[in-house]
């Protein structure tokens, strides 16, 4: 866990880390092997899941719409 005030840095050290990490920083496609989001307004634990969620490409954008991605992964499982 990383915590700081605004302009501390938080993400500059994670995105850092993730890139500098030899297994996580590139697959064999040559792509990172991680997810990154910026962290939506209002950050909510909700606006942060349905953003990771529409980076993943897991839910469509009309699915997203709905917002009713929690019942909608419960039943995916």
């Amino acid at each position: 866990m990383v915590i700081d005030g605004p302009g501390g840095g938080k993400s500059t050290l994670v995105t850092r880390g993730l890139k500098r990490h030899e297994v996580l920083a590139r697959g064999p496609d040559g792509q990172p092997l991680y997810l990154s989001a910026d962290v939506p307004s209002p950050a909510t634990f909700k606006s942060m899941g349905l953003e990771l969620l529409r980076l993943s490409g897991y839910l469509s954008p009309a699915e997203l719409e709905n917002r009713n991605a929690r019942a909608m992964v419960k039943n995916a499982a």
